[in-house]
């Protein structure tokens, strides 16, 4: 989005005053994300079965073990969904220019 107002000193002079704006209404734009789910084989055969390995309560121990408060591995972009990777939010730029 982008607003400019010209202003005229003289007839061959002019400021030119302009707003753009960037992500106006600041929207959370994702990027990255990583949806997937890895599952782990439970024995050596697809009939044994497989296990979700990256589910968020399975995060959250492992981080426990390691010595870490569980909601670590969120904040890190580990397991489901990375939360971190976001496009940047409202960027303002403001420009003036002397035209002559």
């Amino acid at each position: 989005m982008s607003l400019i107002k010209n202003i005229k000193v003289t007839e061959k002079h002019a400021f030119e005053l302009r707003i753009n704006v960037f992500n106006p209404f600041n929207n959370v734009r994702r990027i990255n994300n990583q949806p997937s789910i890895q599952y782990k084989a439970n024995g050596p055969t697809y009939a044994s079965g497989f296990t979700i390995i990256n589910t968020g309560a399975q995060l959250a121990a492992a981080q426990v073990a390691a010595g870490k408060p569980g909601f670590q591995g969120y904040i890190n972009g580990e397991g489901l969904v990375a939360l971190t990777n976001v496009q940047p939010m409202r960027i303002v730029e403001l420009g003036l220019r002397y035209r002559f």
